[in-house]
């Protein structure tokens, strides 16, 4: 067998995971932010803080009510899919599920930091001299997002390391 060195690789594959897909969920929800001129910024600021101070547990108890075997979701999807197996939810899905509910936070933070910092005006400049958005993202937002976003997805792979609460 694997012994000690197959939970050790499946911890390294999982927080690798978890830091990718947190560090995008949480800089695409920043652009939105950032470019959408939202009113209720600082609720959405306050609705993405709850997942971080709430105890690892009680994301894994909330999800687990959701997707278990009698969860609201899996009903629905019992329901109207016929769908009978949620037992992927209780293993590496489901963990790497709640951490990134729980550390998305990092990044999204981080990225709205460095968005706010760069300002509209350089990416208004870049649209106005007729660049598309796609230009925009790799000429003038990556760039600025691209060091801050290294440095929260590092974190939230050490986090995912340390965290014995989800699991």
């Amino acid at each position: 067998g694997q012994g000690g060195c197959g939970s050790a690789i499946n911890s390294l594959v999982l927080g690798t995971g978890v830091a990718l897909l947190a560090g995008l969920l949480g800089s695409a929800l920043a652009l939105y932010v950032h470019q959408s001129r939202i009113a209720l910024r600082r609720w959405v600021a306050v609705l993405v803080c709850l997942p971080m101070i709430t105890p690892p547990f009680l994301v894994g108890f909330g999800l687990a009510q959701l997707f278990g075997k009698a969860g609201l979701v899996s009903t629905v999807l019992k329901t109207l899919f016929g769908l009978t197996s949620t037992r992927w939810f209780f293993g590496a899905y489901g963990v790497a599920m709640a951490q990134i509910l729980v550390f998305f936070p990092l990044a999204y933070f981080m990225a709205l930091h460095a968005l706010d910092s760069l300002g509209r005006s350089q990416i208004d400049a870049a649209k106005y001299l007729g660049a598309s958005d796609a230009k925009v993202l790799r000429s003038v937002v990556f760039p600025v997002l691209r060091d801050p976003l290294a440095v929260a997805m590092l974190v939230i792979f050490v986090e995912s390391l340390s965290d014995v609460g989800t699991p």
